[in-house]
């Protein structure tokens, strides 16, 4: 999934399907896209089309963080700085 603005990039998600889950593989919007709603937006976009539970990794300090727990996930458990969430529908 890309977000475009003004014909620029602005963000790019990934999603990979796993036997019994989907896995947000990447995730990345510009720093200038920022703050700007379009993040939450692709987030929203992809916890609709996915239909197994999906997880990702996030590092410790990453502010990111405070979005995914504002849109239901749940850390599952924190290993090699990374915090492991998981949401399910």
């Amino acid at each position: 999934m890309f977000a475009e603005f003004n014909k620029s990039l602005q963000g790019m998600l990934q999603l990979k399907q796993g036997s019994s889950f989907w896995e947000l593989s990447s995730f990345v919007v510009s720093p200038q896209a920022q703050g700007q709603g379009i993040g939450r937006d692709m987030l929203r976009q992809s916890k609709q089309f996915v239909d197994l539970p999906l997880y990702l990794r996030v590092k410790r300090d990453n502010p990111a963080k405070r979005l995914y727990e504002s849109e239901g996930f749940q850390t599952d458990c924190l290993s090699d700085g990374r915090y492991y969430m998981k949401y399910l529908k």
